[in-house]
């Protein structure tokens, strides 16, 4: 476990570049087993989280090859491996689950554990035939298309890989129907019209928990920063409502300026088609500039108030009223502002509370901070970049 102490006392300035997502990275490269030619896939990140993936991509007999710092060319040369049984561990549940429709559609069949309950349910109700034996389940396509059950799923908030994994199942089963928010440009990007017979290259956009780590540093410290490989449209609309919150933003080509400029701020704002994370850095900034309590509407879920709890002991004040299947979290004026000293469990956790640092003078301490090193490319080196004053240990 790796701990992080951030001294804060100046506003954040300067440039990085920002690194490829690697939940689109883990999509795009499983999306390529669909395909009969191989598949380029540029700006992948060469971060903990893909490097995984691709070894299990490996271990099944997808050939993954770097062709460049970060690109990387994917195609299934021979039989594929359908035993995933060996591969599962409790970290990878859902990497696992977005490799099982895709060997499905190349090999007819594989097979689980039953720590995969999830999974195992969802297929058996679709019509899947699952047989076992002692605790391997042998996952089959049924030989006619009439066996496979009409299902109407919701995955609205849902984890991407788990989307993903749906729509892939989805590509081999038409009569699976998924309502999701199409908010993510890679997911309009997998064109399920798409030709296996044509060879296609994808650019992954930018890392969306990096953009908004660092998005969040410029605005609580109050300082200015550019982010160059930026895909606007892969943010425009949480950028919108940044702006209504306080941040101001330039964009030219493929490079954004971000920095804060104090505004008069409502008292009310509807943030309910926001994912989690991002009530997470509205919340935070809420709490630090506005001078009236002000209420964000939301979706309730676990997620939220675990954010809540963290917020609250670093010293924000916000309570939540829940409302059927909304929450209204009421935000107050902080009024200490102190270095603190937590724990986090999550990436996205751990660039909020990174950013909620360089909002106090002082040094605070983050353990686990490691945990955003799976998901974020060189990340000491992109502190340095922006004389951000951070001591690993």
């Amino acid at each position: 476990m790796k701990n992080i102490k951030i001294q804060s006392n100046k506003p954040i300035y300067g440039e990085i570049e920002l690194s490829g997502d690697p939940i689109d990275s883990i999509v795009l490269a499983t999306f390529a087993i669909f395909s009969k030619v191989p598949v380029e896939i540029k700006n992948v990140p060469r971060c903990i989280k893909v490097l995984k993936y691709f070894e299990l991509l490996r271990a099944i007999k997808v050939d993954v090859e770097w062709i460049n710092s970060d690109t990387v060319r994917v195609f299934v040369k021979e039989q594929l491996e359908i035993d995933l049984s060996g591969l599962i561990n409790p970290d990878n549940h859902l990497e696992i689950g977005l490799m099982i429709p895709a060997l499905l559609f190349r090999s007819k069949e594989c097979i689980l554990t039953s720590s995969m309950r999830g999974e195992l349910k969802f297929y058996r109700e679709m019509g899947i035939e699952v047989n076992t034996s002692y605790n391997r389940y042998h996952l089959k396509l049924p030989l006619s298309n009439s066996a496979v059950s009409q299902k109407r799923i919701n995955l609205n908030k849902s984890h991407d890989l788990l989307l993903a994994s749906r729509l892939f199942f989805q590509r081999i089963y038409p009569s699976l129907s998924v309502v999701y928010q199409e908010t993510s440009s890679l997911l309009s990007c997998l064109d399920f019209q798409i030709s296996p017979e044509v060879e296609k290259s994808y650019l992954v956009g930018h890392n969306k928990l990096e953009f908004r780590m660092f998005v969040a540093a410029a605005i609580v410290s109050k300082g200015e920063i550019s982010l160059s490989s930026f895909n606007l449209a892969d943010s425009l609309e949480y950028l919108l409502e940044l702006e209504k919150i306080g941040c101001s933003y330039e964009v030219t080509k493929n490079k954004i300026k971000i920095w804060y400029e104090t505004k008069k701020l409502s008292q009310f704002y509807d943030f309910s088609g926001h994912e989690f994370s991002e009530i997470g850095y509205f919340a935070l900034i809420l709490s630090l500039f506005s001078k009236n309590t002000t209420q964000i509407l939301c979706v309730s879920d676990e997620i939220i108030e675990n954010i809540v709890k963290d917020l609250n002991i670093i010293g924000c004040r916000i309570d939540s009223q829940s409302q059927a299947d909304y929450k209204v979290l009421n935000i107050k004026p902080r009024i200490t502002i102190a270095i603190f000293k937590t724990e986090v469990v999550s990436a996205n956790l751990a660039g909020i509370l990174f950013a909620a640092a360089l909002s106090v003078k002082g040094t605070s301490i983050i353990r686990n901070f490691d945990i955003l090193e799976d998901y974020v490319n060189f990340i000491s080196e992109k502190f340095k970049k922006l004389h951000i004053d951070v001591t690993f240990g």
